[in-house]
């Protein structure tokens, strides 16, 4: 399967797309409150660590590895045990901590699973079952790698897409908002809250409001909206921002 991305030049290692990220109190920011600066790394840009030395790390707080795919992304349905997030590049993750390392950074390292190109998070969400085992594989994986947290990258639960690039369509489940709920809630369950929890969101209203974002909010850390789906571009404006953040905290993605 194609491993590339929607947009790659928003998610590869020389352009990190930085993005706007709602916290659990996405309505105001807090006096006291940490920015989050956040990139993606993607595991097909480089290939030894001397290709991450580019990277500022003490500019970022967190960065995403990207990708891992549920059930490796295969052509046909995976099996129950198989429909869990897979990494193609575990040796690039060590790259990655010993770069931070060497630059003296504090970035967490979160492993983000899916990506515009990625399926079979339906099956992986549908029932109880498949849920405790995909988010069995999570905490293992984070336990392994030593990593930070988990984050979601499903595009997009609740609403039927065509995968532009690709060429082919995903059709949303009818469940697909309530599974999406419970699975980020296994996952928090097997993680811990000492654990990152994250997502990329739809920036629009129709995405946000596809998803039972108030229950979302008790349950991720903060959410990495993707606001260049306004414009279809790699960048998003100021006003694409803030419409991104509204569409959210009206569709309930409020805590205090």
């Amino acid at each position: 399967m194609i491993r590339k991305t929607k947009k790659p030049l928003a998610l590869l290692l020389a352009a990190l797309l930085l993005f706007c990220s709602l916290s659990l109190a996405p309505a105001v920011q807090a006096a006291n409150e940490p920015y989050i600066c956040l990139g993606y790394v993607a595991d097909w840009t480089f290939n030894n660590q001397s290709g991450l030395a580019k990277i500022d790390f003490t500019k970022l707080t967190h960065v995403n590895f990207a990708f891992s795919l549920v059930g490796g992304n295969s052509a046909s349905l995976p099996s129950a045990a198989n429909l869990i997030p897979t990494i193609d590049s575990p040796n690039k993750i060590t790259m990655l901590k010993n770069e931070i390392a060497r630059q003296g950074a504090d970035t967490k390292i979160l492993l983000s699973i899916g990506g515009w190109g990625a399926d079979w998070f339906c099956p992986a969400a549908k029932t109880a079952q498949s849920r405790a085992t995909f988010a069995a594989e999570c905490q293992r994986l984070v336990t392994t790698y030593g990593l930070d947290g988990i984050d979601l990258d499903w595009e997009y639960p609740g609403v039927s897409v065509y995968r532009e690039g690709f060429g082919f369509n995903t059709q949303s489940c009818s469940t697909c908002n309530t599974d999406y709920t419970q699975l980020c809630q296994a996952i928090r369950t097997s993680i811990g809250n000492g654990k990152l929890l994250t997502m990329a969101g739809g920036a629009s209203a129709q995405r946000a409001n596809a998803l039972q974002c108030s229950q979302l909010a008790g349950l991720l850390d903060f959410v990495n909206l993707m606001n260049y789906d306004y414009n279809e571009t790699n960048h998003a404006s100021f006003n694409a921002t803030i419409q991104a953040a509204q569409a959210w905290v009206s569709a309930g993605f409020t805590k205090k």
